[in-house]
């Protein structure tokens, strides 16, 4: 059995032009016959502008340093492949991939590495988050991140845990005359201090921490110690923390990591501190 397809198609202009006698009539079908020649062009361009688009089916992002500005000349590649691109004075990159589970890994001498893991299933355009590189501290110790300056301030070691006579667990530290001043605000430390750090608000009198049974057996309890963000950033592992900070003093603290009160960690008997003040106005 045969099978026949019969195409019919419908000519721009009428069968019997004579039905057609006026002017106005042939002028329409004439209008008519432009805007369907108009639209296919139309589309016809559209087509041509995505097939363009869709060439650009690579992972493009930015990386910026601590202080919020482009980093150029950082190497971005995908780990275990021959895919690396840099990025330009904008901290952009544009890098070509092969879908599948993707390790990126940024670098640059005198920052520290970063990696961003992808899971891209096809071949796409892909705008991946922006990448922070933070700067590696020329010497060990504790670091405040000045953003407004753009450069890192060591904040050095200036005071020690004391006991309080009369009560265990009770710690306090004596403030030097002259201590760093920082920006009130988001504020952002780094550093490599070999033992374990936490930040503390310090009142009036010194007191950092106080856990312990009064005389009249009532259990008479101060805390200073704060919540902050820390991570450990790339192959340096180095800590980044972030704290929202109003003014006031603080410091951050040696903890006792060979015990644990009930409640929390407890400062270190004689462990280091390194005590710095909060004000609205800039670093000093």
């Amino acid at each position: 059995m045969g099978i026949s397809l019969v195409l019919s198609f419908q000519a721009p202009w009428p069968a019997h032009p004579e039905r057609y006698a006026k002017k106005e009539d042939m002028m329409r079908i004439i209008k008519r016959n432009s805007w369907v020649r108009y639209s296919i062009s139309v589309f016809v361009l559209g087509v041509i502008l995505l097939t363009g688009c869709g060439k650009n089916k690579r992972i493009e992002g930015k990386v910026q340093d601590a202080f919020g500005s482009p980093l150029s000349d950082v190497t971005v590649k995908i780990e275990k492949s021959a895919f690396s691109a840099k990025t330009d004075g904008s901290g952009q990159y544009s890098l070509d991939y092969a879908p599948g589970p993707i390790k990126l890994i940024f670098s640059k001498k005198g920052y520290t590495t970063r990696e961003l893991t992808l899971n891209i299933q096809q071949k796409v355009h892909f705008p991946a988050e922006k990448m922070v590189l933070y700067p590696i501290p020329t010497e060990n110790g504790l670091f405040y991140i000045d953003i407004d300056n753009k450069r890192l301030v060591k904040l050095d070691k200036n005071g020690t845990m004391k006991e309080r006579e009369g009560g265990a667990k009770s710690y306090y530290i004596q403030p030097p005359k002259n201590v760093p001043t920082i920006k009130a605000g988001k504020s952002m430390f780094i550093d490599e201090v070999p033992y374990r750090i936490n930040l503390a608000t310090v009142n009036k009198d010194g007191l950092i921490y106080k856990g312990d049974f009064d005389i009249l057996g009532r259990y008479d309890y101060y805390n200073g110690f704060l919540e902050d963000e820390g991570e450990r950033v790339g192959k340096e592992k180095l800590w980044v923390r972030t704290v929202d900070l109003s003014p006031g003093l603080y410091a951050w603290v040696q903890i006792d990591e060979g015990w644990e009160d009930w409640i929390g960690a407890i400062p270190k008997k004689n462990g280091s501190a390194f005590i710095f003040r909060v004000e609205n106005t800039g670093t000093k």
